[in-house]
């Protein structure tokens, strides 16, 4: 645990009961030690008087009672951040001063330059316990979240890509068939896919103008072709026919000379 860290926590409790004490809200202080007496990382915090008498305390029984030797040497000594081994458990302690200003100088006198010192102690087994259910949490959470992500993903896809996709895939092979007729598709999905489904729609349309206009001419060029052939025969019988005249009307000339 960062000693900064927990500097920060204990300046922060400070602060709240320094802003309480200007105001002059007594309550709003003991409901702060209360609340901070029921955080279990938070093993003892009180305010003392610099001749070492505890003013105010989280635990009632406390107050009126002299701090430890040690805690009173430590600040006089200017030694506010320190660890100590209480019980077999390493704990983290800070005494913060509450120093006179304008605001408190109603209450208190202007001569007095420390109202109190904050002293408070906090267990650093408790604070790493925290720390690791914290991150447990957090961890639990961005997994829940990833897994939550995944099946939106996977549903968005699903629903949005893969089904319309699908739908076009059936229509294609429709189309492949000659089935014009039962190639168009409806897709509500999303607005890009509605849009992508119409345009497929017009373009089948558009292809089965086209292959209907391909047969027909090709039926047309088919009987033209046909014709064709029946007027080719025809001309080819008719130049037969002539050759065969012509020859008669020789034969004619040749029997009518013998004549």
């Amino acid at each position: 645990v960062c000693s900064s860290d927990l500097r920060l926590v204990s300046e922060t409790i400070r602060n709240s009961i320094n802003s309480s004490m200007k105001n002059g809200e007594q309550d709003k202080v003991q409901g702060i030690f209360a609340e901070i007496g029921e955080n279990p990382s938070i093993s003892a915090v009180s305010i003392f008087a610099e001749s070492g008498r505890i003013l105010t305390s989280a635990n009632k029984d406390d107050i009126g009672s002299l701090i430890k030797a040690s805690d009173l040497l430590a600040y006089r000594s200017g030694r506010t951040s320190y660890l100590e081994t209480v019980d077999g458990q390493e704990r983290y302690k800070t005494l913060l001063p509450f120093e006179n200003s304008s605001e408190c100088s109603g209450c208190h006198g202007a001569e007095q330059k420390i109202l109190g010192i904050l002293s408070l102690q906090l267990s650093l087994k408790e604070i790493e316990h925290l720390q690791a259910t914290s991150r447990n949490t957090t961890l639990l959470a961005a997994i829940g979240a990833i897994g939550l992500l995944v099946i939106v993903i996977t549903t968005f896809i699903l629903f949005y890509v893969d089904a319309p996709i699908r739908k076009l895939i059936t229509a294609m092979q429709r189309v492949e068939q000659g089935e014009f007729d039962q190639a168009a598709i409806q897709i509500d999905s999303s607005e890009e896919m509605s849009i992508l489904a119409n345009k497929f729609n017009g373009m089948v349309d558009h292809l089965k103008s086209l292959v209907e206009n391909t047969i027909l001419h090709e039926c047309e060029l088919a009987v033209n072709r046909e014709q064709l052939t029946h007027q080719g025969e025809v001309q080819s019988m008719n130049i037969t026919l002539e050759e065969r005249l012509k020859e008669i009307e020789y034969l004619n000339i040749s029997l009518e000379e013998r004549i």
